[in-house]
């Protein structure tokens, strides 16, 4: 069970982690789910996992992953956190325990060029990530994305062929 830390300890985590400390309406943990298209016209679709106080600089701005050129982010769910602690915490919370469920972080350096690569999921585990959302008690949403980032369903029909 996920349980935020005491103010306490906040406060003590804060004196080496001040980066951690301001948070506000727009720190998230999200749930990316991303694709792309191979040389060999097959999709590969994976989750990631995050937590961010500008989810859209961490997607697309300077704080980017490095997509690869060809990778669509089809959803974006988050739930908000008042706390950097708290949204850190239940990020950290959920890594470890769906550990042996990541990819292989080799395979997602193709995909993550800069970062993130460390903390992809096989697609499927996106419903298991937004039940654990919905468990906390809180409302999840999906985050508004810039128009031209919009999810590209247009290929849905193709086989979800998993290199992993």
């Amino acid at each position: 069970m996920f349980q935020i830390r005491s103010r306490e300890t906040e406060e003590e985590y804060h004196k080496t982690n001040d980066w951690l400390w301001d948070a506000d309406e727009n720190t998230v943990v999200y749930v990316i789910e991303a694709s792309v298209e191979t040389n060999n016209n097959q999709y590969y679709y994976w989750v990631k996992l995050g937590y961010s106080g500008d989810l859209d600089n961490r997607i697309y701005g300077s704080l980017s992953y490095g997509w690869d050129r060809n990778t669509v982010i089809e959803d974006v769910q988050v739930i908000r956190f008042l706390s950097r602690y708290a949204a850190h915490d239940y990020e950290q919370y959920l890594h470890d325990k769906y550990d042996e469920k990541k990819i292989n972080p080799q395979i997602m350096k193709r995909f993550h060029k800069n970062n993130g690569h460390t903390e992809c999921y096989n697609a499927k585990m996106k419903h298991i990530f937004l039940n654990e959302f919905f468990s906390t008690g809180d409302k999840y949403e999906t985050a508004n994305i810039p128009n031209s980032l919009e999810p590209d369903t247009s290929h849905a029909t193709k086989i979800n062929n998993l290199p992993f």
